[in-house]
């Protein structure tokens, strides 16, 4: 495992582009996790991402996950981490896109839980989503996307992360959205982004108030 890693490192070394590494997703359900666990997968990632770490000074290592309050165990293998509540529609957090959607409402929550995870010691990012998800759901609207994107910032998110820009998960599902729905989706994205990009001085100054 190490070799192949090795020849990886080697061949990104140097690579205009290349920032680090994505160690897991929703690793979570990987386990065991104790020290003493030789067989465990998640032992074994967490050697793998050392090993990255030695191979390639200065990459970053990021990692997303479904259960924010688990990043504890992740914490010092990674350098950027991310929690992943999606999709809106997944059953676990209730259907639809509405203000009162279960899942807009982790936003901010899975962000704060996130940092206080890692203990502050780490970029928290958030994953923003903007496809439909399962079952052939909506596609978001703008008022959706600009809502989780402020509740991630306001919950502590150092950084938004946009997956699979208006395309559902499966190339066969995507035959069934118009191409401008996807260019709408595309439309209101950059729209967000901008407004965002706009208040960065207020974002990213220094917190005065304690």
């Amino acid at each position: 495992e190490k070799f192949a890693l090795e020849e990886i490192a080697k061949a990104l070394t140097g690579e205009r582009g290349f920032l680090g590494y994505y160690i897991c997703d929703e690793c979570e359900e990987l386990g065991p996790w104790s020290d003493d666990t030789t067989y465990g997968a998640g032992k074994r990632l967490w050697q793998h991402s050392e090993w990255l770490k030695d191979l390639t000074p200065g990459s970053i290592r990021y990692s997303a996950t479904r259960r924010p309050y688990w990043m504890f165990r992740l914490r010092e293998h990674g350098d950027v981490f991310a929690p992943d509540p999606y999709p809106w529609n997944h059953p676990a957090f209730g259907k639809g896109l509405g203000a009162n959607n279960s899942s807009l409402r982790l936003d901010d929550e899975w962000t704060d839980l996130t940092v206080k995870a890692v203990k502050n010691s780490r970029p928290v990012l958030m994953i923003m989503q903007s496809f439909d998800g399962i079952d052939g759901n909506t596609l978001p609207t703008y008022d959706a996307m600009r809502m989780e994107a402020y509740k991630a910032i306001i919950g502590g998110a150092k950084g938004l992360m946009y997956w699979n820009m208006g395309i559902p998960e499966g190339s066969v599902e995507a035959d069934r959205k118009s191409a401008s729905e996807i260019v709408r989706v595309y439309n209101d994205f950059k729209r967000i982004l901008k407004e965002i990009a706009a208040l960065k001085a207020v974002l990213i100054q220094n917190d005065d108030s304690s």
